[in-house]
């Protein structure tokens, strides 16, 4: 799944799925141009939230964790709950 369509399906703006990602809004445009791709800790966020959907956590579930930041992400995980 691309950055965009995941960004989408979580339901997410670029400035919130970027600051959420920690990196800036000009980054998540390079990414959705094609001009450059995720790395680092970001691509392994996006990794991550790609492999929860495709295991059936709602992108609503997702869109919710990932809103509050990668932190929040990583210590609270995803579960297929709500």
């Amino acid at each position: 799944m691309t950055p965009q369509a995941l960004r989408e399906k979580l339901g997410l703006s670029r400035s919130t799925w970027a600051r959420s990602l920690g990196v800036n809004e000009r980054t998540v445009t390079r990414w959705e141009d094609g001009d450059s791709e995720p790395s680092g800790l970001a691509a392994e966020v996006i990794r991550g939230l790609t492999s929860a959907l495709d295991a059936g956590v709602s992108p609503e579930l997702a869109g919710r964790k990932v809103s509050l930041g990668i932190g929040a992400l990583l210590c609270g995980g995803l579960t297929r709950s709500r």
